[in-house]
C-alpha cells in the first residue's frame, strides 16, 4: 500500500516542476523494490502540463541499514553524479518527513528496461558490453573531491588521508558491525571469507575512486543496447576501481565477453586493472552476497509471521548461486593457494 501524503506530494511538484500551477496526482503505483528502498511510479498533470517521477523511499527497517548510505546521503551523491555527467536519474527533491510518507527522494523517470537479474540476462550484445564498460570508466574517473558537497562523509570516511586500502578498511569495519548486529546463525563459510579479507586487505594506497557497489543489469537500465541509467545507489561507496571490475567480470564472463569489457573500459580512460586485487574483491563480492542472501533469509523470511516475498528470492536462487561461486574461491580462501596461483578465471553459473 503506497501511503505517501498525495497533497503534500502535489504542492511540491507544483514548486519544483508545475510552475505555481495546481497539480493533480493522476496515478501512483508501486514498482518493484530493492531490500532497503520502496519505489513508486508518479504521473502527475497541471493544465497542458504533466510528467512522470520515481519515488525512492527509505524503508522504516530496511534489510542493509548500516550497510549502504540512507536516502539523505543517495541525494547528494546522484546529483553529484549527474553532474559529473554520469547517465543517472536526475533527483529534483527530498522529502524528509515521516508524516509525509517519508523519508523519500523523488527524481526524474528515465526511459528504458532491464535486460536481466543479478544472476542472469539475455541480449549481452557486444554494445551493451561497451556501454555498460564505458560508463564504469567514467565514473571511475569522475573527481568526487570537487564535489559540492563532501562525498567521503557520506560514507562516513574522512577525506584527508584517504587511500583505497583506508577506504577497502573501513568498508570492511561496516560489513563487521552489520554482521554482529543481525546476530544470523554462525555460518563457516561465511567467518572464513571475512577472516581471510580482514588479512589480506590489498596494500594499494593510491587515490580511491566512486564505486557503484551493486552494479549488475538488475540495476541498469537499457534504451536498445544503449545504457540509460544507472540504478540503486545505496550501496556505492569510495574504494578499489578493481572492485567494481570484480563484480563487472562475475556477470560480464557468463557471456564471453570479458576481455572486450576490458578493451572497452580501458579506451574510456579506465586505469589498468590490477589482477590481484581483484581476485581479492571477488571474494569480498561472494562475501557479501553470502552474506546478504543468509540475512535475508533470516531476518526477512524464515521463521515470519508476515515474511517477505522478495527475501525468498534471497534464501533461494542467490544463496545458491553465490554459495556455488564462493567455492571457485574456497581454495584462495583456505590458504590453498595464493592470490597470484588462484584459478579465478572459470565461469560459474547458477545451474553449475
Amino acid at each position: 500500500e503506497c501511503d505517501i501524503d498525495r497533497n503534500i506530494l502535489s504542492a511540491a511538484i507544483t514548486r519544483h516542476l508545475a510552475e505555481g500551477q495546481a497539480v493533480a496526482i493522476d496515478r501512483m503505483s508501486i514498482l518493484s523494490g530493492g531490500y532497503s528502498r520502496d519505489t513508486f511510479m508518479v504521473g502527475w498533470s497541471a493544465g497542458a502540463a504533466s510528467g512522470q517521477l520515481v519515488i525512492r523511499r527509505q524503508k522504516a527497517r530496511g534489510m542493509l541499514d548500516g550497510a549502504g548510505v540512507d536516502v539523505d546521503g543517495e541525494f547528494p551523491l546522484l546529483q553529484f553524479a549527474h553532474q559529473a555527467g554520469l547517465p543517472v536519474p536526475q533527483v529534483r527533491w527530498i522529502e524528509p518527513s515521516v508524516e509525509a510518507g517519508g523519508p523519500y527522494i523523488v527524481m526524474d523517470r528515465v526511459s528504458g528496461s532491464v535486460i536481466g537479474t543479478a544472476i542472469d540476462a539475455s541480449s549481452v550484445s557486444e554494445d551493451v558490453v561497451r556501454s555498460v564498460a564505458t560508463a564504469v570508466a567514467r565514473m571511475h574517473q569522475s573527481d568526487w573531491r570537487s564535489a559540492d558537497c563532501d562525498i567521503a562523509g557520506l560514507f562516513g570516511l574522512e577525506a584527508e588521508g584517504l587511500t583505497i586500502r583506508s577506504a577497502t578498511e573501513k568498508r570492511l569495519d561496516r560489513w563487521g558491525k552489520v554482521w554482529s548486529e543481525r546476530a544470523i546463525d554462525p555460518s563457516p563459510a561465511l567467518a572464513a571469507a571475512f577472516h581471510w579479507l580482514r588479512y589480506n586487505v590489498p596494500a594499494r594506497d593510491g587515490e580511491p575512486c566512486l564505486l557503484h557497489g551493486d552494479i549488475g543489469f538488475h540495476n541498469i537500465l537499457f534504451d536498445g543496447s544503449e545504457l540509460a541509467a544507472l540504478l540503486d545507489w545505496e550501496m556505492a561507496y569510495l574504494g578499489d576501481p578493481a572492485k567494481d571490475m570484480a563484480t563487472c567480470e562475475a556477470f560480464i564472463s557468463r557471456y564471453g565477453r570479458w576481455d572486450d569489457f576490458v578493451k572497452y573500459y580501458r579506451e574510456a580512460g579506465g586505469p589498468p586493472v590490477d589482477e590481484d586485487a581483484k581476485h581479492y574483491y571477488h571474494v569480498l563480492r561472494v562475501f557479501t552476497h553470502l552474506f546478504v542472501g543468509e540475512m535475508g533469509w533470516q531476518t526477512c523470511f524464515a521463521h515470519r509471521e508476515n515474511p517477505a516475498i522478495e527475501a525468498l528470492f534471497l534464501g533461494g536462487p542467490i544463496r545458491k548461486h553465490f554459495f556455488t561461486d564462493y567455492l571457485t574461491y574456497l581454495p584462495l580462501i583456505s590458504g590453498a593457494t595464493g592470490i597470484a596461483q588462484a584459478d579465478t578465471s572459470r565461469t560459474v553459473t547458477h545451474d553449475q
